[in-house]
């Protein structure tokens, strides 16, 4: 018995230590209000973002394209500014003019805390954001069933003209094309 009360004093004694205030003029710095993203980092393209794997953090940079009206991408996405107060996401595409819901990569706008964006990013309140490039550091993880940025950790918005040739190429992308010749193909396309 004297050797467990020995031993919860030791471990007492060990555990109290000096605490260290901060001395004034030492204060830390506070927090910026607008998250800034660093020039020399490596962002992925949204289609890159669609592809991988999921539950990690993120460099994403696409254009502002849209929003998801309801709980549904697929019948809920909406490429224009926002008329129906919806403030909770944004999409991205890597295409300005992009409208097929299938190249999108939804970006949840937290209200609070730290990732609080939601003021600042939705198309409600911004509709100038519509269009624009934007680069953000964030969370990959499931969104409306597919990949998406749930947690925004950093971000820019850039003035189209302020966009340099630092946007992933996209025309190697494959698209399917539709041919007007009627041709029979045994296997099968």
């Amino acid at each position: 018995m004297k050797h467990l009360l020995l031993l919860f004093i030791t471990l007492f004694l060990m555990g109290c230590n000096k605490i260290e205030l901060a001395e004034e003029g030492n204060e830390l710095p506070e927090e910026p209000e607008t998250p800034v993203i660093p020039s020399d980092e490596e962002f992925c393209s949204v289609t890159e973002a669609l592809q991988s794997t999921w539950n990690e953090d993120y460099n994403l940079q696409g254009y502002i394209v849209g929003y998801v009206s309801g709980n549904s991408i697929k019948s809920g996405a909406r490429f224009s500014i926002a008329f129906d107060k919806q403030t909770t996401n944004i999409l991205l595409a890597d295409r300005i003019g992009e409208t097929d819901q299938k190249n999108c990569i939804p970006i949840k706008l937290e209200k609070t805390g730290k990732q609080a964006t939601r003021d600042q990013l939705n198309l409600y309140d911004h509709p100038e954001h519509l269009k624009k490039m934007i680069k953000i550091k964030g969370k990959l993880a499931q969104y409306f069933s597919r990949n998406g940025i749930v947690r925004i950790y950093q971000y820019k918005v850039f003035d189209n003209e302020d966009v340099n040739d630092n946007i992933p190429n996209t025309d190697s992308i494959p698209t399917p094309d539709i041919s007007d010749n009627e041709e029979l193909i045994p296997e099968g396309r």
